[in-house]
């Protein structure tokens, strides 16, 4: 892997490369164009693993984050929480690019900052602009569960993985990311060779993604799909060992992963706490040892109050957050109505109630960390300014001066964002705009975002784009696999090749 200068061609540049501004604990995002497919308000989730609300399951961290330089005793179990189970667990079908990191590995990894990590893949190169190979890391062994038995994991499986993920069917939603894949193939037993047909700034990224954790073809063929949590069997430091719907996740030490210095905990234990104030009780209580993107700022500073033996500690996110408008529905199709009710958004207001300059940042639809890509603050201060009187008059024009109500459904144990809805709602009502609370539980709010049944909608964690591409064609063409919004196609829009 050679030395990335600015000399360095477009399509050699791991997206991480392109900047290296440090974000708070949660980024706040906004789309300044309501022709996108979505108002993008802020976030929740402080894992950097791409870690996502929409699948409860991966709410668990692999590792605790260390309060102190000491050196790491190994044994013990940790305690952490869940706020929910999740609707499946086939993290090929799911909404957004997440999957169980504790379980899975991908062929590369991403770090801080979006840094592409090693992982499966020991090493990489690109021969030509438009082709990846990767040399797989000797000695990986699946879990030892039945089908797969800790059967040696080969560049077969890494292939398989990809080849079913980016299958022809609506219900692998993150196939998109694939498109631009022509072949994918083992040379050799240790060796996956990569071709595109052109070169695609995205892929190193793609190739990191939460949902392309290697899966085996035997334990597909055994369940006929990865939803039931008995098939979350992967290369990972922890093996899913127990999962009770809405009760608890219990995972245990991987014996035979494949860094003989990990994990250093024997097991982890995450009982499925909904109710905010109950979490920050049994963290008080020493019921469990850690919570974290389920509470706010607020929340977590109040869980240490008076006690002597709990930290609160933050650490930078990639993750944003989202509020989608359903372009299928009255009177949100007109781009009139829906960027007045971005006019009417003050997203520095919204951070607050989140908890402050600890709670995040207001950044553009391609992340800072995708520079150049991203907008200079100057130019999205300026884009993001709220204008109630602009705002007013469009909403005049298109025969609403009176007003109207529209629901916003979000999950129901979103602690931050649920806080800063009732701050929208106030926003929204300088307008006219009378906004409801649609909270639902973790499964009914999926299959509301997969079928358009809402009207605005709050996703708690959305991975970002880092280069244009990837939010344009995972989630903004009309025929994205991700256009949960019904965006009709839009000026200059060309069908694909």
């Amino acid at each position: 892997m050679s030395r990335i200068t600015d000399q360095t061609p477009y399509w050699k540049r791991p997206l991480y490369a392109a900047g290296t501004r440090r974000l708070g604990r949660r980024a706040f995002v906004t789309g300044a164009g309501v022709t996108a497919a979505s108002l993008v308000l802020g976030s929740c989730g402080d894992d950097d693993d791409g870690t996502s609300t929409l699948d409860a399951a991966t709410a668990t961290p692999a590792q605790p984050v260390p309060t102190t330089k000491t050196e790491p005793k190994k044994g013990g179990k940790l305690m952490s929480v869940a706020s929910a189970t999740g609707l499946h667990y086939d993290h090929h079908q799911l909404p957004g690019i997440a999957g169980d990191g504790n379980v899975y590995n991908q062929l590369l990894k991403l770090g801080r900052g979006q840094e592409v990590m090693a992982d499966l893949a020991e090493k990489w190169e690109t021969p030509e602009p438009n082709v990846y190979i990767f040399h797989v890391r000797p000695g990986v062994k699946f879990q030892n569960v039945a089908p797969v038995n800790g059967r040696a994991m080969t560049a077969e499986d890494v292939v398989y993985t990809i080849d079913r993920a980016r299958t022809d069917n609506p219900a692998f939603s993150n196939r998109w990311m694939w498109t631009s894949l022509t072949s994918i193939e083992t040379p050799d037993a240790n060796t996956v060779k990569a071709t595109f047909a052109q070169p695609f700034a995205p892929a190193l990224y793609h190739f990191a993604a939460g949902s392309m954790g290697v899966i085996a073809r035997e334990v597909v063929e055994q369940f006929g799909d990865l939803k039931d949590w008995k098939s979350r069997i992967g290369t990972g430091p922890f093996i899913l060992e127990e999962l009770r719907k809405d009760e608890v996740f219990r995972y245990k030490r991987n014996p035979d992963y494949f860094n003989p210095q990990l994990p250093y905990l024997d097991a982890i234990e995450s009982p499925v706490v909904p109710d905010r104030l109950s979490r920050i009780v049994a963290l008080r209580t020493g019921q469990i040892d850690m919570i974290g993107w389920q509470n706010g700022v607020t929340d977590l500073e109040e869980a240490k109050r008076g006690m002597t033996d709990v930290t609160v500690e933050t650490r930078p996110s990639d993750a944003v957050t989202v509020i989608a408008f359903n372009h299928t529905v009255e009177p949100l199709r007109d781009e009139r109505v829906r960027k007045a009710i971005s006019l009417a958004v003050d997203r520095q207001a919204l951070i607050r109630a989140a908890g402050g300059e600890q709670a995040g940042v207001v950044v553009g639809m391609v992340h800072p960390n995708g520079a150049p890509f991203a907008l200079p603050e100057a130019e999205l201060a300026d884009l993001t300014k709220p204008d109630i009187v602009e705002a007013k008059r469009l909403l005049s024009e298109a025969g609403l001066a009176g007003g109207f109500g529209v629901s916003l459904s979000i999950t129901s144990t979103d602690v931050i964002g649920i806080d800063v809805a009732s701050v929208l709602q106030d926003q929204l009502q300088q307008i006219g705009v009378k906004l409801t609370l649609d909270p639902q539980e973790s499964a009914s709010y999926i299959r509301k975002l997969t079928t358009k049944a809402f009207e605005l909608i709050w996703i708690g964690s959305w991975t970002p784009a880092l280069d244009p591409s990837q939010q344009y064609h995972g989630s903004l063409r009309s025929d994205a696999a991700q256009n949960w919004w019904g965006r009709q196609r839009a000026r200059g829009e060309r069908p694909r090749r």
